[in-house]
C-alpha cells in the first residue's frame, strides 16, 4: 500500500467515511480537512483509502472496511508524508486503532455535543431575535471578540440564513447566533454563538443556544457543536441549553503535552 498526493479526495471514499462515521462531523475539522493536502492511498492501482494533513497535522484518515486489517500499514504510508500531530475525535474508531501503533502523547482539546436532553428554556435577558443580512456585518465585528476569522465568514452566514442576531428594544447587538450545515452528505447543522463582552456572565449565550436549538427541532434539523475543552463558559452555556457530551476532540502528539504546539479550536463564546 501506498500513498500519493491529489487534488482532492475520491468523493465515494469520503462519502464512505462520513457515511460510516456513528456520530455529526466535527465542522472545525471539516474546514481543516478542506484546506488539507490530499493524499490517496492505493494497493495494486485500486484507491483504498485516503488522508488529510493541515499544518503537520492529520485531521482525517480512512481505510475501506476490507482492509481495516492494514491500518498499520496505511498509517505508515501517510507518516512518509510527515505529520507532527493528529486531531481524532473519540468515536473514530479505526483512526484510534491506528494510533495505538504509534507513541504519542495524547489530550483532550475539544468537547463535541452529540446528544440533546429536553431543556427549559433558560431565564431570558430581554431581547430580540431576527435573522441577520449582509448590511448587519459591520455591528457584529464589532462584538465579535475573535470568533469570527473575517468580514467575508459572516457575509456567508448571513448569505445562507445561518446567521441570527439578538438585539436590546434600542436595537444594540447583545449577542449572535450562527448556524451552518456540517457537510452535503449528512443531515447536520453546527451551531454556534458569540456574546458581545459587555453581556457575558448574564445567560444570554445558554439563550442563544437554546433558540438556535428550538429552531432547528422545529425544522426537523438535527443540532450538534463542539468548543474547546478550556472554554467553560460556553460549554456550561451550551449545557444549560440541553446539550449533552459524550465524546471528545483528542490531539494526539509525539512530544509531552505541554511541549505541543497546539492549533487552536475555534469555539462558540
Amino acid at each position: 500500500m501506498h500513498a500519493e498526493t491529489r487534488s482532492s479526495i475520491p468523493p465515494e471514499l469520503r462519502r464512505s467515511y462520513l457515511r460510516l462515521l456513528p456520530e455529526a462531523q466535527e465542522l472545525y475539522l471539516e474546514r481543516l480537512v478542506e484546506q488539507a493536502e490530499k493524499l490517496v492511498l492505493f494497493e495494486r492501482g485500486r484507491p483504498v483509502g485516503y488522508a488529510a494533513i493541515h499544518n503537520a497535522t492529520l485531521v482525517e484518515f480512512f481505510v475501506v472496511p476490507e482492509k481495516r486489517d492494514k491500518l498499520d500499514e496505511a498509517l505508515a504510508s501517510v507518516e512518509a508524508f510527515g505529520f507532527r500531530r493528529v486531531l481524532s475525535k473519540t468515536f473514530d474508531e479505526p483512526l484510534l486503532a491506528a494510533l495505538s501503533a504509534l507513541d504519542m502523547h495524547s489530550r483532550t482539546v475539544g468537547v463535541l455535543f452529540r446528544r440533546i436532553n429536553p431543556a427549559p428554556s433558560p431565564p431570558l435577558v430581554p431581547c430580540v431575535a431576527r435573522f441577520g443580512g449582509i448590511g448587519d456585518i459591520d455591528a457584529v465585528l464589532a462584538i465579535h471578540d475573535g470568533f469570527f476569522d473575517s468580514a467575508a465568514e459572516v457575509a456567508d452566514y448571513a448569505r445562507s440564513g445561518g446567521l441570527v442576531l439578538f438585539a436590546d428594544v434600542s436595537r444594540h447587538l447583545l449577542g449572535c447566533g450562527v448556524m451552518r450545515r456540517i457537510t452535503e452528505e449528512q443531515e447536520f447543522v453546527d451551531i454556534g454563538m458569540v456574546v458581545a463582552p459587555s453581556h457575558r456572565t448574564r445567560g444570554l449565550g445558554a439563550q442563544i443556544a437554546w433558540w438556535l436549538k428550538d429552531y432547528c427541532e422545529r425544522k426537523a434539523i438535527k443540532p450538534v457543536c463542539g468548543c474547546d475543552v478550556e472554554n467553560i463558559g460556553s460549554r456550561k452555556a451550551l449545557e444549560r441549553a440541553g446539550f449533552r457530551s459524550i465524546h471528545r476532540l483528542l490531539e494526539f502528539s509525539r512530544t509531552s503535552p505541554n511541549q505541543a504546539d497546539s492549533l487552536p479550536l475555534r469555539s462558540p463564546r
